[in-house]
């Protein structure tokens, strides 16, 4: 085995991507290489090379992450696999390493992914940041309430190009306050329209609508109908795969259209927020459903600014022992916080007030996870009476962390 670790060429981008297909178990589907290549940051396109083909791959690209209160640059961490060939020899590791030192030096503060599997990516200091549920909503019962059912806001349908560039417009709007949203880039838009379709992809037959409000667009959606029936009547399902709205009440409008469309009697949902508002607006919230909570998107903090950049709830002073396997970030931080909410986090000497490891540092920067219940589950130790109280009081945000997209 004549092992080679690097970033790709251009001309590797198919091989990469036929790579990345093997690792998943998935078909090779010709063209992909060309398709994606305006997407690819060669720099940041590792690959690790036996006899000349590539076993084992890891990308990443250059975005945001909103934390409470504040954007950070971001490295997001995608396509890491390994052949069947390959496993178990360290190489996606080693690709890791290499990833995380040069987001490093280029001033990333976080590195960001969807994990395909739990266990992974703990020993890797990550940390979970967001969670999602299905949504399932019996259309034939739920009813809203008349501050849904009168508002006047208009439903339009939209073509590709008017869509993407509204939706990507309300999203932006959205970012800007949401912990968990990334920055997403037109191509990505433009693929979710359906104006850059993915080789080997089915025609979906997606329906494209926009919210407008006083002559302001303010929620998108993306939709599909099924076709079933059931002893001679419609028993269609409409299928929501993305749906944003500025406000709570634009969701709702949008939800209410899904609902009301002829012949569907259910409207799903995947990749949708915990605890989402929609419920408040019905006369029977029994008929929506959450269903399979899972983790979704992780955290891994590649610098003490992370902690600065964000706003915090409460002014107070902390000092962490941070236990971390590669070594990114300090052995201990003091983490000080003002009257306003903003904070300063160094490097310190000092005995710590906290102990855990950087992955759970990851989940509570980004607010939706509780000191108290990791430090119940003896994943934060606390040395100081009282620390643990503090930490819940300065890291917990009122808005659940939540990533619309995978990456």
């Amino acid at each position: 085995m004549t092992l080679e670790l690097r970033t790709i060429v251009d001309d590797e981008i198919q091989a990469f991507y036929d790579a990345v297909l093997r690792g998943f178990h998935s078909k090779p589907v010709a063209g992909i290489g060309e398709w994606a290549r305006s997407g690819v940051e060669l720099d940041r396109t590792r690959a690790a090379f036996d006899d000349g083909q590539i076993v084992s791959t890891v990308r990443s690209h250059s975005s945001q992450v909103t934390l409470p209160g504040g954007v950070v640059q971001a490295a997001l961490l995608t396509q890491v696999t390994t052949s069947p060939t390959h496993r178990r020899c360290g190489l996606a590791s080693r690709l890791l390493l290499q990833d995380f030192h040069d987001a490093v030096d280029r001033g990333d503060v976080v590195s960001y992914l969807v994990a395909a599997e739990y266990p992974i990516y703990g020993r890797f200091g990550y940390g979970v940041a967001t969670e999602r549920v299905q949504l399932v909503i019996d259309a034939t019962t739920t009813q809203f309430l008349p501050v849904v059912t009168d508002d006047d806001a208009e439903v339009v349908i939209a073509d590709p190009e008017m869509w993407w560039t509204a939706a990507s417009a309300v999203y932006d709007e959205i970012r800007a306050t949401r912990p968990g949203l990334t920055g997403i880039p037109e191509r990505w838009w433009r693929v979710d329209a359906g104006i850059l379709p993915r080789p080997g992809d089915e025609p979906g037959g997606v329906r494209l609508i926009l919210l407008r409000r006083a002559g302001r667009i303010v929620g998108c959606a993306r939709y599909s109908v099924s076709d079933r029936w059931e002893h001679g009547r419609p028993r269609a399902t409409c299928e929501v795969e993305g749906l944003l709205g500025v406000t709570a009440l634009d969701e709702a409008r949008l939800w209410r259209f899904c609902c009301e469309l002829d012949w569907v009697s259910s409207v799903t949902a995947d990749a949708r927020p915990p605890g989402d508002t929609l419920r408040w607006f019905t006369v029977d919230a029994r008929s929506i459903s959450e269903c399979d909570r899972v983790d979704f998107t992780w955290v891994r903090l590649l610098s003490p600014a992370a902690l600065a950049a964000r706003r915090y709830r409460s002014a107070g002073a902390l000092t962490i022992a941070v236990r971390d396997r590669q070594g990114l970030l300090p052995a201990t931080l003091r983490l000080a916080v003002d009257d306003d909410g903003a904070a300063t986090c160094e490097s310190t000497a000092s005995a710590p007030d906290l102990e855990l490891d950087s992955g759970e540092l990851g989940s509570l920067v980004m607010g939706g996870v509780s000191a108290l219940q990791l430090a119940a589950a003896g994943r934060v130790v606390e040395h100081r009476s009282g620390a643990v109280d503090l930490a819940e009081r300065l890291f917990r945000w009122p808005t659940t962390p939540w990533c619309f997209a995978a990456f």
